[in-house]
């Protein structure tokens, strides 16, 4: 009976605890709600600093403007007197060469002009040798192809057998510089000068020109004369006889040498 009687009292106590408690938490205040979590804050702020763009930087401060160049471009006084003499060369060489051009020009000018209005002495073949003879005769026409006269015109010419085909003619006309300076004609434009020639030859020399082989007769010579600028020209000439088919041609023909004019 003691026994019961303990615990009894025992679950009397436990019941009494029990109510206590629960009269304690009916008459306590209600909990607060708990604030929220931490990382929840955390990411929204991180979407917000995703989403929205960041601030642009304050545009840099532009230095102030000035007509100064910069400190390394900046000339000295001795690097603008330098600039300056160079400067003043290369102008005084552009204007020489200017001056050069034209001169140039000039006298090219002046030279094409008197080629044209100059004098042109030109000579062609006349009368062929007569074979049948005893003088033989012959002649060269000098003319006057230019726009001027030709003054001061002086020659030297002849009709003379010599070997063929060697032709030594610069020995004749080395011979004949002492017939120069005799004779002095003005030669009008367009004008003609016969130049008669003639020679003796013996019945041999006569066979040897028809035949031609080793003999020809020829009709050279040389002119000189003065154009309307005072400038000296010269003109040589050279024209062969012999040979059947020239002597049946009756024309003296234009040898391949001695011929030249300036």
């Amino acid at each position: 009976m003691h026994r019961h009687t303990h615990f009894a009292l025992r679950h009397a106590l436990l019941g009494a605890s029990f109510a206590f408690l629960a009269a304690t938490h009916a008459f306590a205040e209600p909990p607060v709600p708990r604030p929220k979590p931490a990382i929840v804050v955390d990411h929204e702020v991180r979407i917000e600093e995703v989403q929205a763009p960041a601030p642009a930087p304050a545009p840099a401060a532009l230095p102030p403007v000035t007509n100064e160049p910069p400190g390394d471009a900046r000339l000295t006084a001795a690097e603008l007197v330098w600039f300056a003499y160079r400067l003043t060369w290369l102008l005084a060489m552009i204007g020489l060469g200017v001056i050069g051009l034209s001169v140039w020009q000039a006298f090219a000018s002046r030279d094409a002009t008197r080629r044209q209005l100059r004098a042109y002495v030109a000579v062609r073949a006349g009368l062929a040798p007569h074979l049948d003879t005893d003088w033989t005769d012959a002649s060269v026409i000098v003319t006057n192809h230019g726009a001027t006269p030709a003054f001061a015109l002086d020659y030297a010419a002849t009709l003379m057998m010599l070997d063929y085909p060697q032709m030594p003619l610069g020995e004749v006309m080395g011979a004949a510089d002492k017939m120069f300076g005799k004779k002095s004609f003005v030669l009008a434009p367009g004008a003609e000068l016969t130049l008669p020639l003639r020679t003796v030859l013996s019945e041999d020399e006569k066979h040897e020109t028809e035949d031609g082989t080793h003999k020809r007769l020829v009709a050279i010579g040389e002119i000189r004369y003065l154009d309307a600028f005072k400038k000296k020209h010269v003109t040589r000439f050279c024209f062969t006889y012999g040979g059947p088919a020239i002597v049946a041609s009756g024309q003296m023909q234009i040898a391949d040498l001695g011929n030249a004019a300036d």
